[in-house]
């Protein structure tokens, strides 16, 4: 729900470090210090007090970080994962729950209007290589990249991302289509080696790649870019756990066992601790490199 609402105020992402600076009216402001971010914490918590948070996430299980098996069994009618569960779980359910329909829900903005979202960057995951690594290593490397990088609809493709024919999937009128040892064995991790031009191709659920596109399309029409925007940015260790309180934070207070003041308190301590000579870093980045959202 916190991060639904974050969404629905606008905040910045966050998702990577560096994702959660922006540059506005000539100043680099974090997350942390937008009127947005208490906003959003506060809204959340009205909706913990008023009941409409399953149990599990109120209580902070484990189970309640993935809800879709819950989402599935009817305990849920709303959850916030990517959309990947769209598809995922529409094959998971196709054969044990023929009655089972998942859709996504357009993210919508606070006040009514439309929603104000931040892009993540265009990469999320890496592979790197050794620069001292023998040239057989890098060849090995390359090799690899070769076949996880082979475009939609070759046989490189349907190996990892459907694995084996008979195993785990079977091809019916034309469409391949997961077996249960599929759902179980194939994910494709590949993509951290490398990765083919993006496609959102389902041809066993033409209906839910056509929504994931459209849905994909009506979002990217609110979406903005970061000051730091596709820079790969690594913070120096002085301030590597500068933050790391307030995730906990922030889940006391959606679950009222703290206020938002008391996050205002921890805004400033952040200040005073590094998160200013932290702004005057990146401050830095940004005039030598010029901002990667243009």
């Amino acid at each position: 729900m916190k991060w639904t609402a974050f969404n629905a105020f606008g905040v910045l992402s966050g998702n990577e470090k560096s994702l959660g600076w922006n540059e506005t009216d000539g100043k680099l402001i974090h997350r942390i210090e937008t009127e947005e971010y208490l906003e959003a914490l506060e809204w959340t918590r009205k909706l913990f007090a008023a009941g409409v948070v399953h149990p599990d996430a109120e209580l902070g299980k484990s189970n309640a970080t993935d809800p879709g098996p819950k989402f599935a069994a009817g305990e849920f009618l709303i959850y916030n994962q990517d959309t990947s569960q769209w598809w995922s779980r529409t094959a998971e359910q196709a054969t044990q729950n023929p009655e089972f329909k998942i859709w996504g829900m357009d993210i919508f903005g606070h006040d009514g209007g439309d929603p104000a979202l931040w892009a993540q960057n265009p990469a999320g995951i890496f592979a790197f290589i050794n620069k001292k690594a023998s040239e057989a290593v890098i060849r090995d490397v390359l090799a690899v990249a070769n076949v996880t990088a082979a475009p939609y609809g070759t046989k490189e493709y349907m190996a990892t991302n459907y694995g084996v024919e008979g195993t785990h999937y079977i091809v019916k009128d034309g469409v391949p289509t997961k077996t249960d040892q599929g759902n179980i064995d194939v994910l494709n991790a590949y993509v951290m080696v490398a990765s083919p031009a993006a496609t959102i191709a389902h041809p066993d659920f033409p209906d839910v790649a056509k929504g994931q596109v459209e849905w994909q399309q009506r979002m990217g029409a609110f979406t903005r870019k970061p000051s730091f925007y596709g820079m790969q940015i690594t913070e120096p260790a002085r301030w590597t756990n500068l933050s790391n309180d307030f995730e906990q934070l922030e889940d006391d207070v959606v679950r009222g066992r703290k206020k938002v003041s008391d996050v205002q308190r921890a805004v400033s301590d952040w200040k005073s601790k590094g998160g200013d000579e932290l702004r005057d870093w990146y401050r830095k980045i940004l005039d030598e490199n010029g901002s990667a959202a243009g």
